[in-house]
């Protein structure tokens, strides 16, 4: 998704997907893309770019999220992975067990050992270039949510209130950070 997303835009990825049956972009975005992407994800680049592409997700399809109900679940998950890209996420950083439950079987819930850097670096063409310019310029993906919501705010000001985007935020602690990194990045909102 994020690699996709971030070189042709989270609209083209929601046509492409939407083209094969209607209404199931929200089905995959809830129940996979927004799951894995907070316990599967980990890596600084990994997590900056994927948060980067949440967050271009949000921006450009913002009204859309909201009416699925998916926009909290987005927001949510770019700001953890925003801050385990950070390398200061405390118990967020850890990334996931990949040993099974006591009452899961053995390989029921796969973890993808492909890393952002394995990809990048796998093809050094001039397609991948653009994106890796992009992650690493970035530098701070919690200055970069920050800077995003402040677009956000601009583009959608009744979507995007104090209230209405730190209940999104189920976590305390994240919601805290969240609150810092906007102080910081001078978005105030109402």
């Amino acid at each position: 998704f994020s690699l996709f997303s971030l070189r042709f835009g989270p609209e083209a990825i929601v046509a492409s997907i939407e083209a094969v049956q209607a209404g199931v972009f929200g089905n995959l975005l809830q129940g996979v893309l927004v799951p894995t992407a907070t316990s599967h994800v980990s890596g600084d680049s990994e997590c900056t770019m994927c948060c980067a592409a949440l967050m271009a997700l949000l921006v450009q399809r913002a009204q859309m999220l909201s009416e699925m109900g998916a926009f909290g679940g987005v927001l949510g998950a770019a700001v953890a992975l925003a801050e385990r890209a950070s390398g200061d996420g405390g118990s967020m950083g850890a990334g996931p067990s990949t040993a099974p439950a006591d009452d899961e079987e053995p390989g029921a819930d796969v973890e993808y050992g492909v890393t952002f850097a394995t990809l990048m670096h796998a093809r050094r063409d001039s397609a991948n270039a653009p994106i890796e310019r992009m992650v690493t310029s970035i530098g701070d993906p919690r200055q970069h949510v920050a800077s995003q919501i402040g677009a956000l705010q601009r583009t959608h000001p009744n979507l995007v209130t104090s209230a209405a985007l730190m209940q999104h935020i189920t976590n305390p602690n994240l919601r805290e950070r969240l609150g810092e990194w906007l102080v910081k990045g001078g978005v105030a909102l109402q």
